[in-house]
């Protein structure tokens, strides 16, 4: 009898544990905060939040984030600023931009170091010039004298960088703006001479034939001084920061977390990356992977990165005294 009653007692005990713990995970799931990231393109220049998304991570600082794609920076931030969304990833210049117009918004951290994106021309256009894609930089860059060249935005920094890189080898070109998937048929059909965007985007005219990779921002191609210190962050209004610093320092541990992860377990990485863009080839994933993932694994934005970005403006032809007015400290310290 006692065996019995022990038995179920424990039988008893054990369910009750069971319906603990089930309560428990039901309440940890119903006490994630609510998020959601707008990235500014599906390019691999943002793989991080991709990937951190993927290995669950916000999930494990408290996040329940949910990703989605904007056509273009522009289009990001303003979802943001429309409060569509928590926090939106265009680059430093556009953070600066909006800011130089009155809307207050913040950085909060780095998702990729450096220029994430790469200009290619059209084969069809480099033979027709008689350069060849292994030519001197200085050769490639004056070759894009006069050409159309599709950028993302105005507000990319892509376009500082190329148009200041360009100009070292005395060359200008004209700026055509239109979102990154658009830019392959362009190509493609004549419609523009080149395309400045990030992976996956600029692989398909590499793989296919119809364009070179001309010049690179992950392999190092843009002069320092014309490179940006981030081509994309996580930025949010400084409004929804200073009310929410929970879920701030929640995105700033994720982010560090990816970094880590990236550095740490790159075959895990690698493996993550290659779940969240499922179309690219193996080979493709880690020429990205090893091109890029150093600049991934940076998940830190200075006031210094901000005077940076403010100079390169300014070098370029950009900006304007209500940018030089911001206040670099006032957009990381917050």
């Amino acid at each position: 009898m006692d065996m019995k009653l022990t038995r179920r007692t424990v039988l008893a005990g054990a369910a009750a544990l069971t319906a603990a713990s089930t309560v428990t995970r039901v309440f940890a799931q119903e006490a994630l905060a609510p998020v959601t990231i707008a990235l500014s393109s599906n390019s691999l220049g943002l793989a991080p939040v991709r990937i951190a998304a993927q290995a669950k991570l916000f999930q494990k600082n408290g996040l329940d984030a949910k990703v989605t794609i904007a056509d273009s920076g522009n289009a990001a931030m303003t979802a943001l600023l429309s409060g569509s969304v928590e926090f939106a990833a265009p680059g430093l210049s556009e953070v600066l931009i909006i800011n130089s117009k009155g809307q207050k918004v913040v950085v909060v951290a780095n998702i990729h170091r450096g220029l994430g994106t790469s200009l290619v021309l059209s084969k069809r256009v480099a033979e027709k010039l008689g350069v060849k894609p292994d030519a001197p930089l200085e050769a490639r860059l004056k070759a894009l004298e006069g050409l159309k060249v599709a950028l993302p935005s105005a507000t990319s920094p892509s376009v500082a960088a190329f148009k200041g890189a360009a100009s070292t080898a005395g060359a200008s070109f004209d700026m055509v703006y239109m979102s990154q998937p658009a830019m392959i048929p362009a190509l493609e059909t004549g419609a523009v001479d080149a395309m400045v965007a990030a992976a996956p985007s600029w692989l398909r005219p590499v793989n296919t034939g119809s364009g070179y990779l001309w010049v690179s921002g992950p392999r190092g191609d843009i002069p320092a001084q014309f490179n940006t210190a981030s081509s994309a962050c996580l930025q949010a209004t400084e409004a929804y920061a200073k009310a929410n610093p929970k879920e701030i320092e929640a995105i700033r541990k994720t982010m560090q977390d990816v970094s880590k992860l990236i550095l740490e377990q790159p075959d895990e990485a690698k493996r993550l990356l290659g779940e969240v863009y499922p179309d690219l080839s193996a080979a493709d994933v880690a020429m990205v992977f090893d091109t890029s993932s150093r600049n991934w694994a940076k998940p830190v934005v200075t006031a210094q990165d901000i005077d940076h970005e403010k100079e390169l403006l300014k070098a370029s032809g950009l900006s304007t005294p209500a940018i030089e007015a911001v206040d670099s400290a006032s957009l990381v310290d917050f």
